[in-house]
């Protein structure tokens, strides 16, 4: 497992004990959240722009964006993100 998904899954939000939540070898949407929360936190103004957020944690790589940033938003504006 990566270290980062696994070092990233403790306490990182509000509420909900830290353990190994996704035990896949390999979660792409998991990767995408864990970059996501490290650019608002750097940017936080990318929240008002998904797009631009969706494209900085993909690298550009034109995958489409099927919401999997609104799980990092909506949890990120109640401040239930840690850290």
């Amino acid at each position: 497992m990566n270290m980062m998904n696994l070092e990233s899954e403790r306490l990182l939000i509000e509420g909900i004990p830290k353990g190994l939540y996704n035990t896949r070898r390999k979660s792409k949407n998991k990767d995408y959240a864990i970059k996501a929360v490290k650019l608002i936190k750097v940017q936080p103004n990318l929240l008002e722009d998904i797009k631009e957020l969706w494209n900085k944690v993909t690298n550009n790589s034109g995958i489409s964006h099927n919401h999997q940033m609104d799980v990092v938003k909506v949890p990120y504006k109640k401040n239930y993100i840690q850290g």
